[in-house]
């Protein structure tokens, strides 16, 4: 099998493999769905709690590792566990799905108890592009603690759905704000790039001052003073 982007054929090897009995590059002797007799095999029996922390172990390699959901359902895998941890089976797609999703609603509600109300806080966002053309927009909240010592939290990371406007932009960042408790608190400021779009959707102190990034606009100053990326434009 052979893509035309170049991308991997294992999802579609694996899955004639599984549910046709197609062989392509995976050995033939191996079925995932093939029943162990007692003849071959004995069943091991693992206790709840070392299964309980196999389980929490594959889940940080999804959420830290940027794994998908059924990578260890992988017949190898199966095969790796046996050999491992003989009795012990990975959760399916669905249930890391709903762990995910449970992990994730823990830590917003920890995010919002640690949030301080009573001090001035400063944003900072950017929006950016994926292989896939897809933009992605990130906000940070930066607070100092009680030891006075800056502290960065994470709000959100989200893809966009609508239009790169300027409009979406000011939406997301209200909802964000909204959804955290922290539209009425002191707004220290916030710090974009310079996309037109962007400053467009924080030019009217909604969110506290707005300060162009420094990195950003080193960036600019190089690109366009010494054309190291693009030719200049002779018309321009």
């Amino acid at each position: 099998l052979k893509t035309t982007n170049g991308s991997s054929t294992f999802n579609l090897r694996r899955h004639l493999a599984i549910q046709h009995q197609i062989y392509i590059g995976i050995n033939a002797n191996f079925d995932r769905k093939k029943k162990k007799t007692s003849e071959n095999y004995s069943v091991a029996i693992i206790t709840k709690e070392r299964r309980e922390e196999i389980d929490r172990s594959l889940l940080n390699c999804i959420v830290r590792g940027g794994l998908p959901y059924n990578h260890f359902s992988h017949p190898w895998y199966e095969e790796l566990f046996d050999v491992l941890e003989p009795g012990y089976k990975a959760p399916g797609r669905c249930t890391f799905q709903k762990r995910i999703e449970h992990q994730y609603h823990e830590y917003i509600n920890e995010l919002k108890r640690l949030l301080p109300k009573d001090r001035p806080i400063a944003f900072t966002t950017d929006v950016w592009k994926g292989p896939t053309r897809d933009y992605y927009i990130c906000l940070t909240a930066h607070v100092f603690n009680d030891d006075v010592k800056p502290v960065s939290l994470l709000l959100s990371f989200r893809r966009l759905k609508n239009r790169k406007i300027s409009k979406n932009l000011n939406e997301y960042i209200a909802y964000e704000l909204n959804r955290f408790g922290l539209k009425d608190c002191l707004h220290a400021g916030i710090t974009t790039d310079n996309a037109s779009e962007m400053k467009a959707a924080t030019a009217f102190d909604e969110f506290g001052p707005r300060f162009p990034c420094i990195a950003h606009t080193f960036n600019l100053i190089i690109n366009h003073g010494l054309c190291i990326w693009k030719e200049p434009n002779e018309n321009r």
